[in-house]
């Protein structure tokens, strides 16, 4: 029956980086019987019997932990196992983009330019001027006319770029999905309500004839939806009244 004996000191190594700590603990397994590889498997296993698992700290480092577990064969019943810890981050390179599960997400805002008549409590804005008493169109001279200019402004707006590999081409996804709004929460916002955010462009790569594809999703977030807001204009200035009415003057329409 084989017996597990952690050496706290022999062979134990130590490495202090810029990205953290990289420190080692040596288990000794004695008395292993069957072939080559069963007692490299049987050596890990009688570790793990001792409450010694992949995720554990470092007794001395807490933000160290044991990341892998090696296995010797020293003799031929003796393994020796060196636990190797670390605080360094996960090395993104070693991620497999072939892997199904595996999706590259690319997260950016910009601005938009856009338009308004709105201050920032929702309130139109207004522009007076009282005409002259003199002015040579009678139906102005002497009167105070109000305006709601429409005001140009950038807005920031986030987008996210959402990248995997498929194994179907995605020229029908881009049909049914380009240009078509969320219907409520989604994985990559969950809290999302519905119309938020805008499926703006869909792209498929093949470097294997169509075998495979690198697809690439993209979309945009508008807290307001993408519904817009049309507005009665005034024909004699060109921009709206100030006492427009939502829902009949004024309304956000889906398109």
């Amino acid at each position: 029956m084989s017996t597990v004996k952690l050496e706290l000191l022999d062979g134990q190594r130590g490495e202090k980086t810029a990205s953290g700590w990289k420190l080692t603990r040596t288990a000794m397994v004695y008395g292993l019987t069957g072939t080559a590889s069963a007692r490299l498997v049987a050596a890990v296993t009688a570790v793990e019997a001792e409450g010694i698992e992949i995720g554990d700290a470092h007794p001395a480092q807490s933000d160290c932990v044991l990341i892998s577990m090696t296995p010797e064969a020293r003799a031929s019943d003796v393994v020796h196992v060196t636990l190797s810890y670390s605080s360094e981050p996960a090395d993104q390179s070693e991620a497999n983009p072939d892997d199904p599960d595996y999706a590259e997400i690319e997260v950016s805002s910009r601005c938009t330019q856009q338009e308004t008549n709105k201050d920032v409590e929702w309130l139109p804005v207004t522009v007076r001027y009282t005409f002259p008493a003199d002015y040579p169109i009678a139906e102005y001279a002497g009167r105070v006319k109000v305006a709601s200019p429409k005001i140009p402004f950038l807005k920031p707006e986030t987008t996210i770029v959402y990248t995997r590999k498929e194994t179907s081409e995605p020229t029908a996804k881009a049909v049914n999905y380009v240009g078509k709004c969320n219907t409520g929460g989604w994985s990559l916002h969950p809290s999302a309500t519905a119309r938020q955010w805008l499926c703006t462009g869909i792209v498929g790569r093949s470097s294997d004839g169509g075998a495979t594809y690198r697809v690439t999703y993209e979309f945009q977030y508008r807290g307001a939806t993408w519904d817009p807001t049309v507005m009665y204009i005034d024909p004699n200035t060109g921009e709206p009244p100030d006492d427009l009415v939502y829902g009949t003057g004024e309304k956000s329409v889906q398109i």
